[in-house]
């Protein structure tokens, strides 16, 4: 008996590691690009899958595109190749294809097999014809008998295949078990019902072979899926130490499982004992107190100097560094300390402080131990020096993060406003007959004036010493989170007022034009195609950007040529309710519909989106799209600066009061741009 059924299943149940170590062969690839080999899928049946039992899957059956993407830990984000050619032989499916020429990762895991790293291979396949067999009942498959219970995929495509440092997950997670599983629909084969596999059981004599149906239990497999997901979390959290804290939760939330965490943690702890190593051998001085003597005289005066001299000093770091929290106050206030001077150096100007990135260039998060710096010994108590260093520290921080500074073109000032006057369209190249023709060009002037702002906080001058738990210093850190976010509130407030733009219209408006333009339309509703209202699914919101950068590369300037076509950088700014669909929209391999997700295909041919979650946003339907590579970009920031500033226990305030202030000002302005890099969306 033959159905057909909508199944849902979770997405990591599609991909299968072949048993044992793969075979994965390396080519020059003569003068094309350097190309591979992967035996990846033997024909023997996989044994107690975590889903789906006893597996067989018909090698015959699969089928799928010519070219198939080439993934690291079957990541849409981290491409490796293109497998070109597959052919079902002997010893299983045989997939070969050439590497990536302009990728960094492809050139990085060729190498390391190269060196004997054991690469192992997994597939993604998503069956559409199942056969389900019931206990006792065989079945051939790849030339070879199987035996119930189990499943056979007998027809399946084949989506992608992936280089893996640990194979396939042979255990699910909760996380796999969410919404987000891709719901297919496949045909599953029975070649007997329930009522003749039970006259099976009472006509033994006649040996009539039957075939049933196996059923699922997924309350156990649930069960077993949560507890499985417990496990993995509470593992990665053990390995790590306080100062691990957004790595670990990163790792977690990321599905790495528990082996692959520890060997990330532990290479991050070993990172962080070097660069510890490195601020010592240059011998910066502690910002305030210490632990013992100085850093002059008998380098052995310390115990810094001391764990320096220390042979394979690394490992006995480590252990010092556990159990002893002075120590790590000491380096804690290094780090505030050279970031204090980097600050100040730029004149506490936003536009020049500069910004904490990691090993890979991406922005810092802010640290989880700002506020332990604070967390002192009553022989070295918290002093106002000490505030200004973390505020610094976390000021550079917090400006890495700024979205706003992503959106709008960042300008110094210093005057009580600025004019920024910009060129239109330069003019289209014209077949070249007797002289040049010279072609003024046109410009647009936009005025911002700049207000000051201020924010400050008090506290008892006792508190300085008395503060154990970082309160004082948790506030200042604080201060800084909010200054350095401030340009956001700014920048909403200029985008949910849509005042006029240099052409006299709202800012998003139907009828922009500009000299022979046309007519330029950059706020779309739900009537041009925008759907989803304020619940987008992923294949509507992928259908939506799609939709919305498609307009925007449509835009032409003064001169009737296109203004966008260079474009590939691109911003997503929607609310808190609409942003899970649309980091799904952007990073998801298959949309909701079960479809190729076209954003994903898109980034192999340079275009990049960034989701950013506006949380002052109070419209659940309107969405934003800014284009961020271009040289003018959609709106203007201009800052002259954050200005910090404190009464501490030696001023006149205290005195009088026994209180200090720790406050710090800001000054600048925001204003609209080029209409033509931004587009506006409302789904309903």
């Amino acid at each position: 008996m033959k159905t057909s059924e909508k199944v849902k299943v979770p997405a990591q149940a599609y991909e299968f590691a072949i048993e044992g170590a793969p075979e994965i062969l390396l080519a020059d690839g003569g003068e094309g690009p350097p190309r591979f080999s992967i035996l990846a899928k033997s024909p023997d049946p996989v044994l107690g899958h975590w889903w789906w039992g006893n597996l067989a899957i018909d090698l015959d059956g699969i089928k799928g595109k010519t070219k198939i993407p080439t993934l690291l830990d079957h990541d849409v984000t981290q491409r490796i190749g293109v497998s070109d050619e597959r052919a079902v032989e002997k010893r299983g499916l045989v997939m070969s294809g050439f590497f990536l020429q302009n990728s960094e990762l492809a050139q990085k895991i060729r190498s390391e097999s190269k060196d004997g790293f054991p690469w192992e291979a997994s597939v993604r396949l998503f069956p559409t014809k199942i056969e389900v067999l019931r206990e006792g009942a065989e079945a051939e498959v790849n030339g070879v008998k199987v035996k119930g219970p189990g499943h056979i995929f007998r027809r399946s495509e084949l989506r992608e295949v992936s280089f893996t440092a640990l194979g396939a997950d042979s255990n699910t997670s909760a996380a796999a078990l969410s919404d987000t599983s891709p719901e297919l629909g496949v045909e599953f084969s029975h070649t007997a019902t329930a009522e003749e596999n039970m006259a099976k059981k009472n006509d033994d004599a006649a040996g009539a072979g039957a075939n049933g149906t196996l059923q699922l239990d997924e309350d156990a497999i649930r069960t077993q899926a949560v507890a499985t997901e417990r496990a993995r979390v509470a593992e990665i959290q053990k390995a790590g130490v306080p100062e691990q804290a957004q790595l670990v939760q990163e790792l977690i939330v990321g599905g790495a499982e528990a082996s692959a965490a520890q060997l990330r943690l532990a290479d991050d702890l070993r990172n962080r004992f070097r660069q510890q190593a490195e601020h010592m051998r240059l011998g910066d001085k502690p910002l305030s107190g210490g632990n013992t003597g100085g850093f002059g005289g008998d380098p052995r005066a310390t115990k810094l100097a001391e764990i320096h001299a220390m042979e394979d000093g690394n490992d006995k770091w480590a252990q010092l560094w556990e159990h002893d929290q002075k120590l790590r106050q000491e380096f804690l206030r290094k780090d505030d300390f050279l970031a204090l001077k980097q600050v100040e150096a730029a004149d506490w100007n936003p536009t020049r402080i500069p910004r904490l990135l990691d090993q890979h260039g991406r922005p810092l998060a802010a640290r989880p131990y700002d506020v332990a710096l604070a967390a002192s010994a009553p022989s070295t108590p918290v002093t106002i020096a000490g505030i200004r260093a973390g505020y610094a520290m976390s000021l550079q921080a917090a400006l890495g993060l700024s979205w706003a500074r992503q959106i709008a073109s960042s300008f110094d000032s210093s005057s009580p406003s600025e004019t920024y006057p910009w060129l239109r369209a330069a003019p289209n190249p014209r077949k070249w007959e007797g002289e040049r023709t010279a072609q003024e060009l046109v410009s647009d002037v936009v005025t911002i004036v700049n207000d000051d702002y201020e924010s400050t906080i008090e506290f008892r001058i006792p508190d300085l010493r008395r503060d154990k738990t970082g309160q004082i210093m948790g506030r200042a850190a604080d201060l800084a989170t909010r200054i350095a976010f401030f340009p956001e509130h700014l920048v909403t407030s200029l985008l949910t007022t849509n005042g006029n733009a240099y052409d006299g219209v709202a800012f998003f408006a139907t009828s922009h034009a500009v000299g022979s333009s046309g007519t330029i339309n950059n706020a779309i509703v739900a009537g041009d195609g925008l759907a989803g209202a304020a619940a987008p699914t992923t294949a509507q919101q992928s259908a939506n950007i799609l939709l919305l950068m498609s307009r925007m590369m449509g835009f032409l300037d003064d001169q009737a040529q296109p203004l966008n076509e260079a474009a590939r950088q691109f911003v997503i700014m929607t609310p808190a309710n609409m942003f899970g669909a649309t980091a799904a929209a952007i990073s998801a391999m298959f949309t909701s519909a079960s479809a190729t997700n076209p954003l994903g295909e898109l980034a192999r041919y340079g275009f990049s989106f960034l989701p950013v979650l506006n949380a002052r946003l109070t419209t659940t339907n309107v969405m934003y799209m800014f284009r961020v590579d271009a040289g003018i970009k959609s709106l203007l920031l201009q800052e002259e600066g954050v200005n910090p500033v404190e009464l501490g226990p030696d001023s006149e305030h205290a005195k009088k009061t026994n209180r200090a202030l720790f406050g710090h000002g800001w000054a600048g302005g925001v204003g609209y741009g080029r209409f033509e890099l931004a587009i506006r969306g409302t789904t309903s």
